[in-house]
């Protein structure tokens, strides 16, 4: 069996970039911060999960013609992984 360990936190900002390179840092930090939450407990999701939730959220946004904010990220989270995947979200 191969283990692989989840990415340090400036590892994970910076695969989140690459990939999100239209994102502002504000939409970034709050995945990241997510992710990060979701590792400590060892909660299996991923990057590429970032990213879905990062996109999704920047394109309600897009279609409310709104700023991504971190209420449209949580609908982003649940929409994506689900409604557990709230207790990782940052700051609650």
């Amino acid at each position: 069996m191969i283990t692989i360990d989840f990415p340090e936190r400036h590892e994970e900002m910076a695969i989140l970039k690459e990939n999100l390179p239209f994102a502002d840092d504000q939409v970034l930090t709050y995945v990241t911060d997510f992710l990060q939450h979701a590792h400590a407990s060892d909660e299996r999701y991923t990057v590429r999960d970032g990213v879905n939730i990062a996109r999704f959220a920047l394109k309600m946004a897009s279609m409310e013609s709104v700023a991504p904010s971190h209420e449209l990220l949580r609908v982003a989270i649940e929409q994506t992984l689900g409604e557990e995947a709230l207790r990782y979200v940052p700051g609650r």
